[in-house]
């Protein structure tokens, strides 16, 4: 089975529930991924994805045609979690039965040729995950509305030191400074969240990417917030808690 998610990290993240809900369905099919460059790093150790493929956001003609080449009828099933062109394209290049997500407009009619089995795209009204296990239910199988952790490898050894003593926590992680600064949230309502968060028990965690602006962002964020909450970007927690792994790479 391949799945395409040709959007934004974030959109891939959310992608994972679709995900674990077909390898808990059928848990002898392969089930691949196909995602732009650069959003890869979220699923790359997860256990449900047998295989990442990923193209630029703008190919040149021969990296297009070369993923045209390597996908073409490859799959049994393939389902495409974006409206657009080329994804659903991909889609209907890939598998043999197809299923996707489009909106429900007459000027986007003709991409329902290219399917098998079309649902509503709606990103005013419907949660992105909810938009994504509706292919779960057009499948008949059921929906699993859960994230997996990483099951083996450097991400998993690099998140156990991370939460070492934890003491079995809930866990809230949080991804304060997006890719666009219209996504942007004011810096008193991570901090409120984080209290918010903290009081009621759970163990927060700040995410975030290598840029130097959002380093000190999310650096400055974590100094207003509760002494418990751990910025995942300090390599000097990494070094103080596990002295003996190699710095992490958060994307």
């Amino acid at each position: 089975m391949l799945v395409i998610v040709t959007r934004r990290i974030g959109d891939v993240l959310l992608a994972t529930p679709l995900l674990r809900s077909l390898k808990a369905a059928w848990p002898d099919t392969a089930v691949d991924a196909l995602v732009f460059e650069g959003t890869q790093h979220v699923i790359t150790a997860n256990p449900d994805v047998r295989r990442v493929h990923t193209i630029p956001q703008r190919p040149a003609l021969p990296a297009h045609l070369a993923l045209l080449l390597r996908l073409a009828r490859r799959y049994d099933v393939a389902l495409s979690l974006v409206p657009g062109d080329r994804p659903t394209f991909y889609a209907y290049l890939a598998g043999r039965w197809r299923a996707g997500l489009l909106l429900p407009t007459r000027k986007e009619r003709w991409k329902r040729r290219f399917l098998d089995r079309w649902l509503v795209f709606d990103e005013r009204d419907t949660h992105t995950v909810t938009m994504h296990l509706a292919l779960a239910e057009a499948l008949g199988i059921p929906s699993q509305a859960r994230f997996p952790s990483p099951g083996a490898g450097r991400d998993a050894r690099q998140v156990d030191a991370l939460l070492a003593g934890d003491g079995g926590l809930p866990l809230a992680v949080l991804h304060p400074f997006p890719s666009f600064a219209y996504k942007m949230w004011h810096a008193g309502g991570w901090i409120g969240t984080a209290q918010w968060l903290a009081g009621r028990g759970y163990r927060v965690v700040l995410s975030g990417g290598p840029d130097a602006a959002e380093l000190e962002y999310v650096r400055e964020l974590a100094r207003r917030m509760p002494p418990a909450v751990i910025n995942a970007q300090e390599s000097s927690h990494w070094a103080g808690r596990a002295a003996s792994s190699p710095a992490p790479r958060y994307t």
